[in-house]
């Protein structure tokens, strides 16, 4: 029993972890990919 809830709070754990890391990640990919369509726009023109 003890075991398995150790699992849980791991997982629960891994969870509250990861999801903000993977917000941030998504954030600066667009934010990277956002400043490269710019940096494009402003070198055609």
């Amino acid at each position: 029993m003890n075991k398995a809830n150790m699992k849980i709070n791991i997982i629960n754990f891994n969870i509250t972890i990861n999801m903000p890391l993977n917000f941030t990640l998504f954030v600066i990919l667009c934010l990277k990919s956002l400043a490269l369509l710019d940096f494009k726009s402003e070198k055609t023109t």
